[in-house]
């Protein structure tokens, strides 16, 4: 723990959690919009019988499962 604290580690306050979680919001909005673009191309390169169809499926089928989670959670920790 030391270790971390000479390397300038710290414990996030709210304002630091805040921070993160907007950044990593917008590291995985890029992610997928560059995943989901490049799965495109080849795709229409390629055909439906390529190996990116199957990971365009998935991709596909993973975000959604992210997303009703996403929003299940957020509409029952509302209130």
């Amino acid at each position: 723990m030391n270790l971390f604290r000479k390397l300038g580690f710290e414990k996030n306050d709210e304002r630091g959690i805040f921070i993160a979680s907007k950044a990593l919001r917008f590291a995985w909005l890029f992610n997928t919009i560059a995943l989901f673009s490049w799965l495109v191309v080849e795709f229409i390169r390629n055909g439906p019988t390529s190996i990116f169809f199957i990971l365009l499926i998935l991709f596909s089928a993973g975000q959604t499962v992210f997303m009703g989670f996403y929003l299940y959670y957020l509409k029952k920790n509302s209130g």
